[in-house]
């Protein structure tokens, strides 16, 4: 990814010292509504994991649990 983005260089290198460290501490970022994790999830590396039924329906699973929490 950074050869075929390198103005995306910095935040990749971020993703490869976060993907080293403790599934907690990555979960964090993931949840992270602040603007450099933001940052981050726009030059994520877990693109193309899902197929876009599969990201849809955790979105929608996602919001469900959302509106029973409130």
């Amino acid at each position: 990814m950074k050869e075929a983005h390198p103005g995306a260089a910095a935040p990749l290198n971020d993703w490869a010292d976060l993907l080293g460290r403790a599934l907690p501490l990555l979960l964090e970022v993931l949840a992270d509504p602040g603007p450099h994790a933001r940052e981050l999830r726009h030059v994520t590396p877990f693109a193309g994991v899902l197929s876009a039924a599969e990201r849809s329906q955790v979105i929608r699973d996602f919001a469900a649990a959302e509106e029973r929490a409130r």
